[in-house]
């Protein structure tokens, strides 16, 4: 993007009100947002091939004070395109909207305008509440352009970012508004007049509710025009829910009741309203009978639950869901249930069991039926399960690589306990409680379900080492695919949000496309000075991230300051532990990354002590990771290898695996390179049994790889479930989880 000033001021708009968006999202139904020609009334545009400075104008009818705005407009690239070609500040002109100083957008898409107005701070700005035109663009009419109808869209997006584009925020940051949108059209030449079909309501019969019961309806509408619809309810009782939904053609919402006693008895009439973009509305109205009824006290029951504790990204694997059992009065002997889920967003691997139930086997149906499972649970000694509370079993769970984002649900249908081996006693039913399993979304670090800059300043945060994300949350940080969470993903989350594409990770090349080295001959004991970090790049570079290892007995750094190489960086991040470690992050919004050269891309001002000896310098780059504007982390030589302070013991890779894994443990310097220390690393089941020694030996400083291949002390295969392996050296003791699957 040429004009950076767009951008800034795109940019400023997100960080103001991304409190807002992780907020509520409220549907309006009297704010409207259109696009159209001269006057608030006019939708049609008319031109002829050739004409020159049209203007386009957005209009907003609002009844609250605006503190700021998106817009995503859609034009026909065909036959139009913005004056001047390469748009600028005179491409568009601000009306009700001249009170928000802020203005950008990213015009780089032909056929598409992203557009943002926003106040500057602490000062909050605002548009006054009324109706009128906010901002209007110029284009120009290609000659060859053919007669007709073209039309103008405001569109939300369709990239699984439903709630970003085409938002109204207000001034305390507490919502995120949506308005009814309403589109426009380009009449070249002599058209003919656009005709409009009304949109319908499908009837919906009377229903009926007692107190404390769940009433639950679905009511449809179309459109034969095909028109973008909304579809909301007005007169809904208390403790009722109808969300205001949107849709091209048409669309179904879900309404939700549950009375209280003080609403019984009562007749009720709940109103719903269709209404397309040229405000046709249809109504129906659908009559509730809500009735009383004394619940008696019920005896307990035993219940089998799904906990909704879970979830990942497409393609993740392992995902452990746990089935809680409560059998608060009597000893039970076998458990039975069918489950119900979604085949294309879930794949079960296999069953695990629960310590609780040591000693029982399970059977099941898995794989003969997509979507159903039955599980059978007993022991073939008659093994109990003692009165008490919790988990049974794990449904070890896979997601789909195309499962689509959200609550995939995990539905019991049946469920049964035996109390007794005596066969004159009956099986009895348990209760049941449904669960769901979350398709997380790459990029949604925090899993609100939107990648915003809330996950933007999560990123950095991990990055820095201010906070710890676990496996979910790191799955989900993954947004380029590769095997590591950096700025590489810091990258994929920005052009996600900014709608630029994310690249493949590169696979088995070696060579590298950047080769780095610091530069510090100029150092004098006693004098402030730099440190260079000098680059060869064969490739741009859109983020860095850095780790220096240095003596803080030698040297004191203070802020790193970007130099004419990476001036187009928005700013550098950095933080120093005090003990000789150093991290740095820095990263572009835009589109001008570190181009191909040679020179230096970071400044490092540092205070020499006065005792400094060059010969007896200790200073290395311990960690460097570039990423290129697509996202992909880059092969980087730095020049060095640098052997391990401390012990470490890694997760194992593949996890789950089958049939064989690998873990990476370090053995740090110690006492010196040379010194060796005795080692063991050992695998035990989930009762604490060993299981299989994998090493016993002195092992010197370094990195090492160790493979298990799923078999004991004698050879043979392990069964599925879950496992430990232990770390012992010296003094370092850690134990992590893994599971084989089959």
């Amino acid at each position: 993007m040429k004009n950076k000033s767009y951008l800034l001021g795109f940019i400023f708009f997100i960080l103001l009100f991304s409190y807002s968006f992780s907020k509520a999202q409220v549907y309006l139904t009297n704010d409207t947002m259109k696009v159209g020609g001269g006057t608030y009334a006019n939708d049609i545009i008319y031109v002829n091939p050739g004409d020159t400075r049209v203007p386009v104008i957005v209009y907003l009818r609002n009844t609250f004070d605006v503190a700021g705005f998106t817009l995503r407009m859609v034009y026909d690239s065909t036959i139009m395109y913005p004056r001047p070609p390469v748009p600028d500040s005179s491409f568009y002109q601000p009306i009700r909207s001249q009170s928000l100083p802020i203005f950008g957008g990213n015009f780089d898409v032909p056929g598409e305008i992203y557009f943002t107005g926003s106040p500057f701070l602490p000062v909050i700005t605002t548009i006054a509440a009324g109706r009128g035109p906010i901002v209007e663009f110029y284009f120009n009419i290609k000659s060859t352009a053919q007669p007709g109808y073209y039309p103008i869209k405001l569109e939300e997006d369709t990239l699984n970012y439903p709630d970003f584009d085409n938002t109204l925020g207000d001034p305390m940051g507490q919502n995120m508004y949506i308005p009814v949108l309403a589109n426009g059209a380009i009449c070249v030449g002599t058209c003919a007049p656009p005709t409009n079909n009304p949109p319908v309501v499908s009837p919906v019969s009377p229903k009926s509710v007692v107190v404390g019961e769940t009433l639950s309806f679905s009511v449809s509408a179309t459109d034969p025009d095909n028109d973008l619809i909304t579809l909301f309810a007005q007169n809904r009782p208390t403790n009722s829910t109808f969300p205001q939904v949107q849709g091209t053609g048409s669309v179904t919402g879900t309404f939700t009741f549950i009375p209280a006693p003080e609403q019984a008895p009562d007749t009720l009439s709940v109103t719903f309203i269709v209404r397309d973009i040229y405000n046709s509305a249809d109504t129906i109205n659908v009559t509730i009978f809500l009735y009383e009824e004394i619940i008696p006290p019920q005896e307990p029951t035993d219940k089998l639950k799904i906990l909704s504790t879970e979830g990942g990204v497409p393609g993740s694997k392992g995902k452990l869901i746990p089935v809680y059992f409560i059998n608060d009065l009597d000893t039970v002997y076998g458990v039975e249930f069918s489950l119900n889920y979604n085949p294309q967003a879930v794949i079960i691997d296999s069953l695990v069991l629960a310590q609780r139930v040591n000693g029982f086997s399970v059977y099941s149906n898995r794989g003969d039926t997509l979507g159903k499972l039955t599980v059978l649970l007993f022991g073939l000694g008659n093994e109990k399960i003692l009165p008490g509370a919790g988990d049974i079993l794990y449904l070890a769970l896979s997601v789909d690589t195309l499962a689509p984002f959200g609550d995939s649900p995990l539905d019991l249908t049946s469920a049964w306990e035996a109390i007794s081996v005596n066969p004159n006693v009956p099986s009895r039913a348990l209760a049941m409680v449904d669960g769901v399993f979350a398709v997380d979304m790459f990029g949604d670090i925090n899993l609100d379900k939107i990648v915003n800059v809330s996950d933007v300043v999560s990123l950095v945060a991990y990055i820095l080492g201010s906070i710890s994300l676990d496996t979910r949350h790191y799955e989900a940080a993954n947004i380029n695919r590769d095997a590591d969470v950096n700025v590489g993903d810091l990258v994929g989350v920005i052009n996600t949000i900014l709608h630029r594409p994310i690249n493949a990770p590169i696979v088995n090349y070696r060579e590298p496309l950047a080769s780095l080295r610091l530069e510090y001959d100029s150092l004098q004991a006693g004098s402030p000075g730099s440190i260079n970090l000098w680059a060869d790049l064969k490739t741009s570079i859109a983020g860095v991230q850095f780790k220096i290892e240095y003596d803080p007995q030698q040297l004191s750094f203070s802020h790193p300051q970007l130099t004419s190489r990476s001036s187009s960086f928005d700013t550098v991040y950095y933080k120093d532990d005090g003990k000789g470690n150093l991290t740095i992050l820095s990263f572009s919004f835009g589109k001008n990354p570190i181009g191909v050269g040679q020179g230096n891309i970071l400044t490092l001002p540092v205070v020499v002590k006065s005792d400094f000896d060059k010969e007896k310098l200790r200073l290395s780059l311990k960690e460097a990771i570039l990423a290129d504007p697509t996202a992909v982390v880059i092969p980087v030589d730095k020049g060095e290898v640098v052997l391990p302070k401390s012990f470490s013991l890694g997760q194992n890779y593949p996890n789950p695996f089958n049939p064989t894994t690998t873990i990476r443990f370090e053995i740090g310097i110690g006492g010196g390179p040379q010194q060796s220390v005795q080692t063991t690393l050992r695998v035990y089941n989930i009762l604490g049994q060993r299981v299989k020694t994998l090493v016993d030996e002195p092992k010197s400083s370094g990195i090492y790889y160790q493979t298990w291949d799923g078999k004991d002390e004698q050879g043979d295969k392990v069964s599925s479930g879950v496992y430990f392996y232990q770390l012992r050296a010296g003094g370092y003791n850690q134990t992590k989880k893994m599971v084989l699957l089959k």
